[in-house]
């Protein structure tokens, strides 16, 4: 699937969702039909790898990727990394 945030476009699969059912992406990622689908993103284009447009910035959500793949977060501040779990 492609999430597209902000104009950026992220390329990701529906498994790295299924940890998090009641998140927002989760829930995108169960959707079914094109009414479940716009309750959870801004825009919807249906092909054969689906794209799915949320109106907002992009910077910051490869971190938030990060917490679906591997469970944790990792943030970058400066010199200094955090790990937060």
């Amino acid at each position: 699937m492609c999430l597209n945030v902000g104009g950026k476009r992220h390329w990701v699969m529906n498994k790295n969702f299924v940890h998090f059912p009641g998140t927002r992406l989760g829930r995108l990622a169960r959707a079914k039909t094109t009414k479940q689908i716009l309750d959870q993103c801004d825009k919807y284009f249906p092909g054969e790898i689906q794209e799915y447009f949320f109106d907002h910035n992009w910077m910051g959500f490869n971190s938030i990727l990060d917490v679906y793949r591997i469970g944790t977060l990792h943030l970058m501040s400066g010199e200094h990394y955090f790990l937060c779990i």
